[in-house]
């Protein structure tokens, strides 16, 4: 029997996996807060998909009722829960699981708590970034033309966008992703974004100059990750119209609210945001393991 099965069969009466009875509540209460917790509710839609929540989510109930959610995946993050005591159950069955997470991510205010109740139990943190503003697309906020120079990348521009897709992973993460496989995994993800018509890009030539991406999306809200300026390129006054083209192909392609967050020390990303329309609607936070 392994490990996580025997964990399973000792858990306490108000810890189940998410699924059967569970999955139409969870459904819900991660539409309420999409904007929120776009990444970990996309992730939860992609494991339905195939009948396998339960392997990643875990729901905190109290009889019929649910009382918040964790996510135990590649990260962990606890959504949609109703007081602190229940962010604090969550948190320490994500500890007992043993899991490997290379982040805890949440609202800030979820976040931090998490991390306080884990950290004893947990690597050293590599980095925490607990301020991140969490921005949406405001259409008419801004009357800087738009030029029309970004496209949906091609799964054919494989060759010039993984470069572009690694250097921005090193940059923003810390770490390299081609590091232990050779980046055959980083590959494949950069791979099935440019299928699904995922990734934007603007060349000047056959250079990438800018990429984005649409990295999840669930209940009408996409969120942009891997922003990425080629460094020659950068001061040029070229990210604010090209995050607002951007954010209107994402929005006609693929969902109505287009959201992004970014780190608060990061000023010169957060002023082109603002020139580019995008406002305030909350706050994140990441611990990096």
């Amino acid at each position: 029997m392994s490990p996580l099965s025997t964990l399973w069969r000792r858990r306490p009466a108000d810890l189940h996996p998410l699924d059967g009875e569970w999955l139409s509540p969870a459904r819900e209460a991660m539409q309420r807060e999409a904007h929120v917790s776009t990444l970990a509710s996309a992730r939860f839609e992609e494991l339905v998909a195939v009948g396998r929540s339960g392997s990643e989510f875990t729901v905190l109930v109290h009889g019929t009722h649910l009382r918040g959610i964790l996510w135990h995946g590649v990260s962990a993050s606890v959504l949609a829960p109703e007081s602190f005591d229940a962010i604090d159950r969550l948190a320490r069955h994500a500890l007992a699981l043993s899991t490997r997470y290379s982040s805890i991510v949440a609202e800030r205010s979820i976040a931090m708590h998490m991390w306080q109740v884990m950290r004893e139990g947990m690597p050293r943190e590599r980095e925490v970034r607990g301020h991140q503003p969490l921005l949406e697309y405001s259409a008419g906020q801004t009357s800087e033309p738009t030029p029309t120079t970004v496209v949906a990348a091609k799964p054919r521009d494989l060759p010039r966008v993984f470069p572009a897709s690694v250097a921005m992973f090193r940059e923003e993460v810390g770490t390299d992703p081609c590091r232990g496989d050779g980046g055959r995994g980083y590959r494949a993800r950069v791979e099935h974004l440019l299928h699904e018509g995922r990734t934007y890009i603007a060349c000047d030539g056959e250079r990438v100059v800018f990429k984005a991406d649409l990295g999840a999306f669930f209940g009408g809200v996409g969120q942009i990750h891997g922003v990425w300026i080629d460094p020659v390129y950068r001061g040029r006054g070229l990210a604010a119209p090209f995050m607002r083209e951007t954010a209107e192909l994402i929005r006609r392609d693929h969902a109505p609210r287009v959201t992004l967050y970014v780190n608060s020390f990061n000023t010169r990303a957060r002023r082109a945001y603002e020139r580019a329309g995008f406002i305030p609607i909350g706050e994140l936070a990441t611990v990096l393991y």
